[in-house]
C-alpha cells in the first residue's frame, strides 16, 4: 500500500512558497479543517478549494487552485459557521 502522505509531503515541497502564503492570508479568510473522514479541506473565503491527507499540502494546493481562478475546482460550499 502506498503512503500517500509521503507523496503529498514531496508535492508540498515543490509548490510551497512561504511569502506567497503569508501575503495571501492577509487578504483572504483561509481555514484548514479536518473532516470526519480524516481528510483536510482548505476553505478560502467560504468555499472549499482543496482536499488532502496533510494540512500543509491542502493549504498550498487550495491557494493554488484559488489563484488559478477556476470555478470548477470549488469542491463544496462553506457551512455558515465557517465564514
Amino acid at each position: 500500500m502506498a503512503d500517500y502522505r509521503v507523496a503529498e509531503n514531496h508535492a508540498t515541497k515543490l509548490i510551497f512558497n512561504l511569502d506567497d502564503v503569508l501575503e495571501f492570508q492577509l487578504s483572504h479568510s483561509v481555514q484548514i479543517v479536518r473532516e470526519g473522514d480524516y481528510q483536510y479541506m482548505c476553505y478560502i473565503d467560504g468555499k472549499c478549494y482543496g482536499t488532502g491527507l496533510t494540512p500543509m499540502y491542502t493549504l498550498v494546493y487550495g491557494i493554488k487552485k484559488f489563484k488559478d481562478n477556476d470555478p470548477a475546482y470549488v469542491i463544496c460550499s462553506n457551512n455558515s459557521d465557517l465564514a
